[in-house]
């Protein structure tokens, strides 16, 4: 579609199309995104800039379904892009904008539950640290007390987590931690929000078989009776596998509340919710503990101030 540059003419609404697709189709995507503006356009007499527009209308294609989007914000993703420290280059990221949309979902469910905020929400698999660090930002802005706390197992990423809260100007907690071995002490986080390997970029569905059941139980381990998690990840079929044969099976005392479609990068995801309506009965084996006894009091001193600082009423 051509670009409109008359400044002239910026008062009327103009509108990219975009369409993300999932799937094998016979046309491609500026294809579709043609069309449809051409439509929008007859109908409208919208004229087209794809630089100073107002409105923004997009196409997600999956498979034979089609769902037209109008975007309500004129702020998108790239008024809230992290900074990165040069020279580093993350394997993945999760969108600023997805972020916080997710720490409000969160926050939302969890009041009209609990009639509250969540103290501790924790993200283990926080990468270089995009929602904490919205997270501190949303907390802040609305004046709310809530602490956020992010984990993850690769030390260069905790690094450029932590310069980048340093350069957000934003503060939080962040270690360098497996989450698979219990990073948490048990019972001490209100939400957890999870951006898991979805096994393109980063993993494989192979090893996401063995990883996910793993991170499930920890993650219901660190989670209070009543509390919420949030997973996110494209390869859903195997998480709600996971999920179904963990809670049939397993005394983690866990309940899948619902299942969102998410579109990230064209990639159809779910966000998973689910919750912890009962305590945590699952017995730790003798060769995790014997890998926390090795560690001393290392892991210990890095997550007391969870279970020092929690309400557990």
């Amino acid at each position: 579609m051509p670009k409109n540059r008359d400044e002239s003419k910026l008062k009327e609404p103009q509108k990219p199309v975009t369409p993300p697709m999932k799937g094998l189709h016979a046309y491609k995507s500026p294809q579709a995104a043609s069309i449809l503006g051409g439509v929008v356009q007859e109908r409208y007499g919208w004229k087209v800039d794809l630089e100073h527009y107002d409105l923004m209308i997009s196409i997600i294609i999956l498979g034979r379904d089609v769902l037209i989007c109008i975007f309500l914000f004129k702020l998108d993703a790239r008024y809230r892009a992290p900074p990165v420290v040069e020279g580093f280059k993350p394997v993945t990221s999760l969108n600023p904008a997805t972020s916080a949309a997710l720490v409000l979902l969160s926050f939302d469910q969890y009041f009209k539950t609990h009639r509250r905020y969540p103290q501790f929400v924790l993200d283990p698999v926080c990468g270089i640290g995009t929602i904490p660090i919205e997270g501190e930002k949303i907390v802040e802005e609305r004046k709310i007390k809530s602490q956020f706390i992010g984990t993850d197992m690769y030390d260069a990423s905790i690094q450029q987590a932590r310069a980048n809260m340093e350069m957000s100007r934003t503060k939080g907690e962040l270690w360098v931690r497996d989450s698979m071995q219990g990073s948490m002490r048990k019972e001490c986080i209100d939400v957890i929000l999870a951006d898991l390997p979805f096994g393109r970029r980063h993993g494989s569905h192979n090893s996401n078989q063995k990883l996910y059941p793993r991170l499930l139980k920890q993650f219901s381990r660190s989670l209070c009776t009543g509390g919420q998690m949030y997973l996110l990840t494209s390869d859903s079929n195997l998480l709600w596998r996971v999920v179904k044969e963990q809670t049939a099976t397993s005394t983690m005392g866990i309940t899948l509340d619902s299942m969102r479609l998410v579109v990230i990068g064209g990639l159809a995801c779910q966000l998973m919710t689910l919750t912890k309506t009962s305590p945590f009965l699952w017995k730790e084996k003798e060769k995790g503990n014997a890998n926390k006894k090795q560690k001393g009091g290392d892991n210990d001193s890095a997550v007391t101030f969870a279970d020092q600082y929690h309400n557990h009423d």
